[in-house]
Order: structure tokens, then C-alpha cells, then sequence
């Protein structure tokens, strides 16, 4: 549509738990005024330059909030990561139990955190710096290899407790 320049959210919406919107509606307003400057009066310049300036970034935070999205539906359903996902799930995994939970105890995993919560850098950047990469690594081998406290049935237990505790006449269901 001409004359209307979407930003953040109103362009691009992704899961609103990764706080994305508020960097999106900044870096896209910068645009939106680069391109009105840069194009007075032609509306179709405008639309093609604003568009040039974010598709890129708003089509990997598209993705990136997708892929994350994806990797918890397969966690939380219990159900197998489909091949064509698996490096996907990798990845995320990686950037969840390496990136994020060294966040706090390492400042180049909190800076790389910080640069990818407020998209400094692409979210899908992350894990291109070998360091950065690495001690993520460091970070979930150590979280793999230390006991861990359950903090409750697994997903099996819990859909059997449930389903003993459910009425009698109650739809079943998992």
C-alpha cells in the first residue's frame, strides 16, 4: 500500500515472549525516515526503498521466531524433531542451553545474548562468532554431563496422573 510504512510489529510480528517488536519499531523508523527523505513525493520510491532497507531483518526475525517456536511445540508436545529440522533443533538448542544459560556467567555469552535480544546483530547471527559458539558449547556440555534435580514428573507421569485424576465421563486426550 502506498503511503503507509509498517513498523515493528505492524510488519513483521513475531512471538511477543522474544520482545523483538520495540528494536523492530526503532530500526524501521529509521528507515521509513530515510527512505521519505531520500524519495519526497514518490510514493513508489518510497515503498520500494523502505522495503529494500527491511526485508532483510524482517524476514530473519520472522524466521528466527519461527524455528524457536517450532523447537518448543516439539519439546512441549513430546513429539520427535522431523529430519528436515534436526540441525534447526541443533541450533536452538545450543542458543537456549549454551548462549542463554552462560549468559550470566560469561560476558562474551552475555554480550552475544544481549546483541541477539536487542537485535543489535541478526538473531540468526549469534552463533557465527567461534568464540561465542564455543563456550556455548562449554556451557551445555557441562549442563548435559551435571545431574539434574527433577522439578516434577516427566511429560509421561504427569499425562497419567491426569488422566487417573480426570472424571469418568471426560473426554481423554494428550
Amino acid at each position: 500500500a502506498l503511503n503507509v510504512l509498517p513498523v515493528g510489529d505492524a510488519l513483521c510480528t513475531t512471538n511477543p515472549a522474544y520482545g523483538w517488536g520495540a528494536s523492530m519499531a526503532l530500526t524501521f523508523a529509521f528507515s521509513a525516515v530515510d527512505a521519505i527523505v531520500a524519495h519526497a513525493g514518490d510514493p513508489v520510491a518510497i515503498a520500494q526503498a523502505y522495503d529494500d532497507a527491511t526485508r532483510a531483518e524482517a524476514d530473519g526475525v520472522y524466521r528466527e521466531s519461527a524455528a524457536m517456536d517450532r523447537m518448543r511445540s516439539y519439546e512441549l508436545r513430546g513429539v520427535p524433531v522431523p529430519d528436515d529440522d534436526a540441525l534447526e533443533f541443533e541450533r536452538q538448542d545450543l542458543l537456549a542451553r549454551g548462549v542463554a544459560a552462560g549468559a550470566f556467567r560469561d560476558p562474551v555469552l552475555g554480550r552475544a545474548m544481549l546483541r541477539r535480544t536487542n537485535l543489535v546483530d541478526r538473531p540468526d547471527a549469534t552463533l557465527d562468532d567461534p568464540d561465542v559458539d564455543k563456550r556455548a558449547r562449554e556451557v551445555r556440555d557441562a549442563l548435559i554431563a551435571a545431574p539434574s534435580a527433577s522439578s516434577g514428573p516427566d511429560r509421561a507421569t504427569l499425562l497419567a496422573l491426569l488422566s487417573a485424576a480426570a472424571p469418568a465421563d471426560a473426554p481423554s486426550g494428550s
